[in-house]
């Protein structure tokens, strides 16, 4: 039987890596629409997206 803390660190591991996906294809869509990946508010906004979807995610991880 797996411990809680093993359960937790799997949770938290699932949720990196689908993030860093979700971040990769936005990444993709969002750059080869524009034609350039001279563009700061493009990285701006998957900065935010990567932030606030690791913290929320991250917290709700810790809380449940």
């Amino acid at each position: 039987m797996a411990s809680e803390a093993d359960l937790r660190a799997a949770v938290i591991r699932r949720l990196v890596i689908r993030t860093y996906i979700f971040l990769a294809i936005l990444g993709l869509i969002l750059f080869v629409l524009a034609g350039t990946v001279d563009w700061p508010a493009a990285w701006a906004y998957l900065g935010l997206s990567g932030v606030m979807g690791l913290g929320t995610g991250l917290l709700l991880a810790y809380v449940w």
